[in-house]
């Protein structure tokens, strides 16, 4: 009897450790979390594999270099850098993968499967150099990837890949916020985050800015703190004007009191501010990608040096406060001039 009870006792820790085992995919996310978590730079060294809908797919067997990022030492103020490396996988090996799906039943060939590795950059070398340099951390037997950097300062990484402990086809995101980079930071990129895509009658550009005041980030260990962190952010990429589902992050009311205190430092997907309203100087600020001056989007705000009108009046029909694309007209909805 007593041999029963051990060998029911056996079964059910093995069992309960199956459940908690951690591939070797999560352990690369956590370490690469990690090491990224106090980035203050980053840059891009080849755009085209970035913020593209489709997987990377070319040159096949190469290594590609996605990001250099400038980060903190841990538990110092002083700076490291990485060089975070893709090798595209033989896409023919791949659409063979795929075609079987079953995993036991295909010849695993790691030599034609992707791989991504971040390497810590030595001084006076540049990414360039260090394609077969020993990695800090690496993930093999990569399927497909797709990469992403948004203007909340996020990047986002698309990954299937063969875990090979469990024997399976594995899709994940993953997703790593750097709370310490600011605008113009990010290396080439800077008039993305610094300025709105139109400029005004005047050539000048209205500001967007993108930061977390006061917050500095110096090194983390646990997870669990991070994403406490990361929980303040807010909005999805397919929120709209045209939707009606655009979080409003600075809002006033008519009687120029705050509804809603600034939080735009807040949004995933950046912010802009709107024409309109009807307190000098002040104007509702919305969550997310700005598509000013295209149909049915709020119009384009003009520069201050335009505005030398009553600010009350800026949300009228036919208003010159903001201006639309050619062929369109300023309507007021709601107290924002939108195009029509």
């Amino acid at each position: 009897m007593s041999k029963l009870i051990l060998l029911l006792i056996f079964i059910l820790v093995s069992c309960q450790d199956s459940k908690t085992q951690i591939s070797k995919g999560d352990i690369f996310f956590e370490t690469l979390y990690n090491r990224l978590i106090t980035t203050t730079e980053i840059t891009y060294l080849n755009r085209s594999l970035v913020n593209s809908d489709e997987e990377i797919k070319a040159p096949s067997n190469a290594w590609q270099i996605l990001f250099n990022f400038k980060t903190l030492q841990n538990g110092t103020w002083g700076e490291e850098n990485y060089c975070l490396f893709y090798k595209i996988p033989y896409q023919e090996h791949v659409k063979t993968i795929r075609r079987v799906q079953n995993i036991k039943k295909v010849e695993i060939e790691p030599q034609n499967l992707g791989v991504m590795k971040l390497i810590r950059l030595p001084y006076s070398k540049d990414c360039t150099e260090l394609y077969h340099h020993s990695a800090e951390i690496e993930l093999v037997n990569i399927i497909s990837l797709k990469s992403y950097f948004n203007f909340s300062r996020e990047m986002t990484l698309q990954i299937q890949y063969i875990d090979t402990e469990n024997t399976r086809l594995k899709t994940t995101t993953w997703t790593f916020p750097f709370y310490n980079l600011m605008p113009g930071k990010i290396v080439g990129e800077e008039n993305y985050l610094n300025e709105s895509y139109t400029l005004n009658k005047n050539g000048e550009s209205s500001q967007t800015l993108l930061k977390v005041s006061g917050l500095r980030i110096q090194g983390i260990t646990k997870k669990k703190t991070v994403e406490e962190n990361k929980n303040i952010m807010v909005g999805n990429p397919t929120d709209d004007y045209l939707n009606k589902n655009l979080i409003k992050c600075h809002e006033l009311n008519e009687s120029c009191e705050i509804v809603q205190h600034f939080r735009c430092d807040q949004c995933r997907y950046g912010w802009f501010e709107t024409v309109g309203g009807k307190c000098t100087g002040i104007k509702d600020k919305f969550c997310g990608r700005n598509h000013c001056g295209s149909k049915g989007q709020p119009a384009c705000p003009r520069g201050q040096n335009y505005n030398q009108f009553d600010f009350h009046v800026n949300c009228s029909n036919d208003s010159t406060t903001g201006f639309c694309e050619k062929g369109l007209k300023t309507i007021c909805d709601d107290n924002v001039l939108i195009c029509i």
